[in-house]
């Protein structure tokens, strides 16, 4: 069975993201423009919060399908048994 592409492991795309806009919004900051520094900290806050439900979602789904197979074996064992 071939594994989906599917990881508890930060995206790197979104973790690169994060660091450019963590990068202008000291830029801003530096420039004393904290209008875009407010609006950059927000979304930085914003899409790692995301990330993270990302990958919460992403292990209670690879843990549930586990539990189930592991359920699932159980029950095939207790009726070999029984037989």
């Amino acid at each position: 069975m071939p594994k989906a592409n599917l990881t508890a492991l930060p995206d790197s795309k979104v973790v690169e993201f994060i660091r450019i806009l963590s990068e202008y919004q000291h830029k801003m900051e530096s420039h004393q423009n904290y209008v875009q520094t407010k609006k950059a900290r927000c979304k930085v806050r914003e899409l790692a919060q995301i990330e993270l439900l990302r990958q919460i979602s992403f292990i209670r789904a690879k843990h549930d399908k586990e539990l189930s197979e592991l359920r699932d074996q159980q029950e095939k064992d207790k009726i070999d048994f029984l037989d």
